[in-house]
């Protein structure tokens, strides 16, 4: 498992998971339908810029901005040396 990153100030930010023996991320339909449902919740409770998502049926994709505010309020260490793409 990957440790969690710094998160930078006003960067991008590129998140993706993948089965590793390729099978299905989402046992069942539905559970996609909730996952982009659980996208939509965070996007508009932490002011998060989604820039584009994809959910593919052995992996998703999540390319989003995270709100600057929403960092001061909560005390998160950021770093305002640019803009993160990973």
């Amino acid at each position: 498992m990957r440790r969690a990153g710094v998160l930078i100030e006003g960067g991008v930010y590129h998140v993706s998971n993948r089965v590793a023996s390729g099978e299905a991320v989402f046992a069942d339909p539905e559970e996609s339908i909730r996952f982009i449902g659980q996208i939509r919740k965070v996007k508009a409770r932490d002011g998060w810029t989604v820039f584009a998502y994809c959910v593919i049926s052995n992996h998703t994709h999540l390319r989003s901005e995270p709100h600057r505010r929403r960092f001061r309020e909560e005390g998160c260490t950021t770093s305002s040396a640019g803009s993160a793409a990973g």
